[in-house]
């Protein structure tokens, strides 16, 4: 029995699947923050059996290595892609338990990692992995506010070598139109890697994905579809790098 089962000693497995499916519905369902919060407060201590072990999601490590290829060039084993980014730091929102982190740690052993996320019981198992430099509990549209918890806690004006959103980009939870927030706060030519339900965001995401490159707020450096393992369920992945400001004047001009 793994550690997170053993929390559930007294579920059998169709009792412990029923509980997952209300935490699922619970989370889904939520409208505001508070239902967010208190849906992820009884999901945390499953979240990881839930995603990981039953279901074999890959998403948070093939993003967390989309990152590091781009932002760690010079890394042979990373398959480096392009020129390195600076060593500022990197920022995972929605970081929940850590399952971005430990890659991102793993790979980039040196950088400031910093964990955002609305839920502090998740934030709570995150910090007990010891991957973040700093984990930081606020909401998606609060992350560019001057008296938000990013900004007060790491000072104004920061800015990002690279930027990684797993899992959080959904209906109910942090809309698409988020990008445009993560890319304003990154340094220019950073990057910035996520994913997203493909069955669910598809449509909507690439109008905005490609609507956003030929305005020059981005390039995509990549695209791809992965098939979860144990489920019917398809995952986009992206990894888009800012554009400096007279990269985008030039482009605007060939428009």
């Amino acid at each position: 029995m793994t550690e997170t089962n053993a929390l559930h000693t007294g579920l059998g497995q169709h009792e412990m699947d029923e509980q997952l499916s209300k935490m699922y519905q619970a989370v889904y369902e939520a409208q505001t923050h508070d239902d967010c919060k208190r849906a992820y407060q009884q999901w945390a201590p499953l979240y990881e059996y839930s995603e990981v072990e039953k279901n074999k999601w890959k998403a948070p490590q093939m993003v967390a290595r989309l990152l590091c290829r781009y932002v760690e060039s010079g890394n042979a084993e990373l398959g480096g892609l392009a020129t390195p980014t600076s060593n500022g730091p990197i920022l995972d929102v929605g970081a929940g338990t850590g399952l971005v982190g430990v890659t991102l740690r793993e790979l980039l052993p040196k950088r400031t990692i910093i964990a955002y996320d609305l839920s502090p019981d998740m934030l709570k198992i995150a910090e007990e992995k010891k991957v973040y430099d700093s984990l930081i509990e606020g909401a998606a549209e609060d992350l560019l506010k001057p008296d938000g918890p990013l900004q007060q806690t790491l000072g104004s004006g920061v800015r990002f070598a690279g930027i990684t959103c797993v899992g959080s980009i959904n209906h109910g939870h942090i809309p698409v139109e988020a990008i445009d927030w993560f890319v304003e706060l990154l340094e220019d030519h950073g990057y910035c890697a996520f994913s997203f339900r493909t069955q669910i965001l598809n449509s909507s995401a690439h109008e905005f994905l490609w609507k956003g490159a030929t305005q020059g707020k981005w390039r995509i450096a990549e695209l791809y579809t992965t098939r979860n393992a144990c489920a019917d369920d398809l995952h986009t992945h992206v990894c888009l790098q800012k554009l400096s400001s007279d990269e985008r004047d030039e482009l605007r001009k060939l428009i």
